[in-house]
């Protein structure tokens, strides 16, 4: 049985990931070096602007983005600082307090992971783990005046459904709304915006095919 670890001791074994031979062991700087860079990539970032964030070299961010190098607990912490993601996130593997799985397949809602996109008041919570890359299912609050701002779509198919509220939404050039109990798709690679209408916060059960973040 795999015992539980804090966080701050499963972020200490990253000192300790690299074999006799220096070859990362699995499971550890190597995923969460493709977290980092996940995350990245998802808040539109470059290695240098996350660097300077974090105040660390780019090759340094680098080599930990592509499992080469463990990094300090303290660098850790002023990289995750710098995308807006909590440490959590990194040492999640669905076995410990972090995941609140039953048997690796329910998500308590006090354990959803957040991504909270500021400025454009909207919040996603993720609703499926990270091993299931096939497919993403995603609750996405928007609210009054919140805007996604054009986007280009990143998963091969993505639909919804509006559960609360009313959603706006452009495909290219198609500018649409959706009310509740109503469901959109969107075929992959298209300029997509979304937004809420109205002075209520709509609220869409979303799911991208594969997983996008």
């Amino acid at each position: 049985m795999k015992a539980n670890l804090t966080k701050e001791a499963r972020a200490s074994q990253l000192n300790e990931a690299k074999g006799l031979d220096g070859s990362l062991l699995p499971g550890t700087a190597d995923e969460i070096g493709e977290k980092i860079r996940l995350r990245r990539k998802v808040r539109g970032l470059s290695l240098r602007e996350v660097a300077t964030m974090a105040q660390i070299s780019i090759g340094q961010l680098s080599q930990v983005e592509r499992g080469r190098s463990a990094p300090s607990l303290r660098a850790l912490q002023q990289i995750c600082k710098a995308l807006n993601m909590p440490m959590g996130w990194l040492f999640d593997d669905g076995n410990g307090d972090n995941a609140g799985f039953d048997n690796g397949i329910v998500i308590r809602t006090n354990q959803w992971r957040v991504l909270d996109f500021g400025p454009k008041r909207m919040i996603k919570h993720l609703l499926t783990e990270d091993t299931c890359r096939d497919l993403q299912m995603m609750r996405v609050i928007v609210h009054p005046e919140g805007d996604s701002d054009v986007y280009v779509t990143k998963g091969d198919v993505e639909c919804g459904t509006v559960i609360e509220g009313t959603l706006g939404l452009q495909i290219d050039d198609n500018e649409m709304s959706v009310a509740v109990g109503e469901t959109f798709t969107i075929e992959g690679h298209r300029n997509v915006r979304f937004w809420c209408i109205g002075k209520k916060k709509v609220v869409v059960i979303w799911v991208s095919t594969p997983a996008i973040y």
